[in-house]
């Protein structure tokens, strides 16, 4: 059979339609694809981050019901305001458009409205006031609770939420129930809030540090290798070898250095050498221990403070500690002539398994460690006492200590560790004016340790 030329640019034409057809759809697959992932990592943030603007919520209550000036008590309520609004912002950007989740943002909004009020109205709150607080801080804390067991469930079955958007579409177009754990945890979530304390109010009705600026020579990016290597093991620099170094920008410039060691090529540590003074910011391993650890906490806390002892970290104090995926990590503070100086604070992590340090936070002391002209307090630690709110429980002794106040200023404190039913607080009162300043709410694990 004869091919004509029209028959062959015929053909030509089909198989060029055939590969651009095969193009387009390749191409909008691999689009679909790019939009599935940013919109799972949107679903997952929103999702993750109205956890923790409940629980802030939760946290930030409990810390109101033990607050003692009016002043305190704004500032606690403002901040419980603004994490209600942002959780109910978050609620909004999940795919629960089908889900019945109406109860728990009437909710949010019902605590937020009564909240709002409380500001607005600017006065001290009242022995009722205090009990309607109590009762939202117990719904705060079950919502919060509800939340954290879906948030445990979709990481521990590697869940994803456009799985559950498209569950909910057919359960809508099918007009039928699907089993599906992301959803049967939300209808429940959205019922168990009906039964949450109601909270009625009569209608009448957050400290951050200055920004750190290091001043002092510059070091060279050699000498801050050194430092570096010479962290890692004093003596022993020689057992470790830096892959790569760069400097970095931010709040503190840094020269950050990838570092390996020649018995374990494989094992990546990673140190931050402040190219102002070159002291270290911060080292972590990338080792991850396994989570069921054998040795006890003495001997993990004896390692982390023979590791700040070598360092030429001194009179450093312990001020609390808790386990964190296989290893203990522990607070320390500067201590001086007695006083506990917050600021100058770092962090050491522990692997439980073997007692390695494989973590080391030091962005507090680095910013701020300097020896204090300190001043005599002006009130006794009984007339400080004499400030606290009444119904609080005194389960130590108290510590003078130096805070940020709420101008991002230092201030000398009385720092009162204190119990209300099963919560656990420190209370910071002004030294020299009596104010109180600060309230810190405690895990079980945390209560500083007191001098002898």
């Amino acid at each position: 059979m004869r091919i004509t030329p029209g028959l062959r640019w015929l053909a030509l034409a089909v198989i060029l339609a055939f590969g651009a057809t095969i193009w387009w759809g390749v191409t909008q697959l691999r689009l679909h694809r790019d939009f599935a992932i940013r919109l799972e990592n949107n679903y997952q943030r929103a999702f993750h981050e109205l956890v923790w603007h409940i629980q802030t919520v939760e946290n930030e209550l409990a810390k109101l019901s033990v607050a003692a000036t009016a002043e305190q008590e704004m500032e606690k309520l403002a901040t419980v305001w603004r994490q209600l609004y942002a959780a109910q912002e978050k609620v909004g950007q999940l795919p629960l458009g089908l889900v019945p989740l109406e109860n728990a943002e009437a909710y949010l909004a019902s605590v937020g409205d009564q909240v709002f009020a409380l500001v607005r109205r600017g006065t001290g709150l009242s022995p009722s006031d205090r009990a309607q607080i109590d009762k939202m801080q117990q719904g705060a804390a079950k919502l919060a609770g509800e939340l954290a067991e879906l948030q445990q469930t979709v990481l521990t079955r590697n869940l994803r939420w456009t799985d559950v958007e498209s569950a909910l579409v057919r359960v809508r177009n099918e007009n039928e129930v699907r089993d599906n754990s992301v959803i049967n945890s939300f209808a429940l979530v959205n019922k168990q809030v009906q039964e949450y304390p109601e909270v009625q109010f009569d209608q009448r009705i957050g400290v951050a540090p200055p920004t750190p600026r290091l001043e002092g020579n510059k070091v060279s990016r050699e000498e801050a290798a050194a430092t570096a290597l010479w962290f890692l093991d004093p003596g022993n620099e020689a057992a470790y070898k830096i892959v790569s170094a760069e400097l970095t920008g931010g709040t503190i410039p840094a020269y950050s250095f990838v570092i390996t060691s020649e018995q374990d090529a494989s094992r990546r540590i990673s140190v931050a050498v402040t190219e102002t003074k070159g002291r270290v910011l911060w080292m972590l391993d990338s080792r991850q221990p396994p989570t069921a650890g054998s040795l006890p906490s003495e001997a993990l806390r004896e390692q982390a403070a023979n590791f700040l002892r070598r360092r030429g970290y001194r009179d450093m104090r312990l001020v609390g500690q808790h386990e964190y995926q296989g290893s203990v990590l522990f607070a320390y503070v500067f201590e001086q002539d007695g006083v506990l100086i917050y600021p100058d604070l770092l962090r050491v992590r522990v692997a439980s398994d073997d007692g390695r340090v494989i973590g080391f936070e030091g962005n507090g002391y680095t910013a701020w460690h300097k020896e204090r002209a300190l001043p005599s307090p002006k009130i006794s630690v009984q007339e400080a006492l004499e400030r606290l709110a009444e119904g609080l429980e005194l389960i130590g002794p108290a510590q003078m200590a130096v805070i940020f106040n709420a101008q991002s200023e230092e201030a000398l404190v009385y720092e009162f560790p204190v119990q209300r039913g099963n919560d656990r607080f420190l209370v910071y009162v002004d030294a020299l004016s009596g104010k109180e300043l600060q309230i810190v709410r405690l895990e079980p694990t945390v209560l500083p340790k007191q001098a002898s």
